[in-house]
């Protein structure tokens, strides 16, 4: 297994996104779109939300206003509820990571995608070897001697991934406090945790080792895991984030080729590439058919980051095909 997959998603989020079938029983929130000027990555309960500019510099959003975090061009990929921030600095070889707290910058020699309230990263080092990162410290987490891939981290110091089994493929693992727990592989080839929660819920995505073959989101509680199919027209699903209400979000699309709606309801231009997905309750729903009326001027591509208020940040394309940032708020919750 090759732990390059995630760096791809990364970079990629910007054309990404999923969705899926809807099912009547379920009733999701109605979202307003507003267009954000950056593309962002991670939001956090204060409203926080990180990203880049369009000179690739990192930023930061709070009520309208927005901050440079630096003068020198890395990725924001995660920001925690009291502020600090992990990311990539993407101009390296082999790429490094940063943490960054109230103007303080800690550079790391590893990937990061994660960042918790103690300040404590995870990610990868070398490509190769999950780690986190404390006080400047790089420290790897054990594995099963093949290799390994860390995601989010909660504030319980959990951390989320995926380690290389003796067969070759990738099971589905957490660290708690360190201590390797494989979860396994559910009879998927190889299975990779994304995001997760304070309740360590875990949210990822698995395939069958078959290259640019069907991929499956899924949800992984109490030693239990529900996988979730594309939505027809697409073969990759993925759920990159979940919050603490059990709201997760990803994208799905069909390794680069377009996606059309069956039923025409959206006559852009450009055809979007992705389709933004949210999921509630185990249901998933294309987010874009959770939008108000006034909102339907966007598609929404790729949602990537979502906080316990609901609020769900990512990319999408206007009508024109021009792509932007956007957030999305809850306006109403029928449930």
């Amino acid at each position: 297994m090759k732990f390059s997959s995630r760096l791809c998603v990364r970079l990629a989020i910007g054309i990404g996104a999923l969705a899926c079938q809807v099912a009547a029983f379920a009733s999701p929130p109605t979202y307003k779109v507003v267009e954000l000027p950056f593309s962002p990555f991670s939001i956090n309960n204060k409203g926080q939300i990180v990203g880049i500019d369009a000179h690739h510099l990192p930023v930061l959003w709070e009520n309208g206003s927005i901050t440079k975090l630096d003068t020198n061009r890395w990725q924001p990929t995660a920001i925690s509820g009291n502020g600090y921030v992990a990311g990539m600095i993407q101009s390296s070889d082999p790429f490094s990571g940063i943490v960054e707290h109230k103007g303080q910058k800690t550079a790391l020699a590893a990937i990061l995608y994660g960042v918790n309230n103690s300040g404590v990263a995870s990610g990868v080092a070398g490509g190769v070897q999950a780690v986190t990162c404390a006080n400047g410290v790089v420290s790897p987490l054990a594995d099963m001697g093949h290799g390994s891939s860390a995601g989010a981290i909660n504030n319980a110091g959990t951390v989320t991934g995926s380690v290389v089994n003796p067969t070759g493929g990738g099971s589905l693992a957490i660290w708690k406090k360190g201590t390797l727990v494989v979860l396994g592989s559910f009879g998927k080839k190889n299975l990779e945790g994304y995001g997760i929660n304070d309740a360590g819920v875990v949210v990822g995505s698995g395939d069958n080792g078959v290259y640019q073959g069907r991929l499956n989101s899924f949800i992984y509680q109490n030693g239990q895991i529900k996988f979730f199919d594309p939505l027809p027209q697409t073969s990759r699903a993925l759920l990159w984030a979940i919050n603490n209400r059990q709201e997760a979000v990803g994208w799905c699309d069909n390794n680069g080729e377009p996606y059309v709606w069956a039923d025409d309801a959206h006559k852009f231009a450009a055809v979007p590439q992705s389709i933004a997905m949210y999921n509630k309750d185990g249901v998933q729903y294309d987010l874009n058919q959770l939008l108000e009326p006034g909102s339907k001027t966007w598609v929404f591509e790729a949602a990537v980051s979502i906080n316990d208020q609901g609020w769900i940040v990512g990319s999408g394309v206007d009508a024109s095909g021009k792509r932007h940032g956007l957030l999305a708020m809850p306006v109403k919750d029928k449930k």
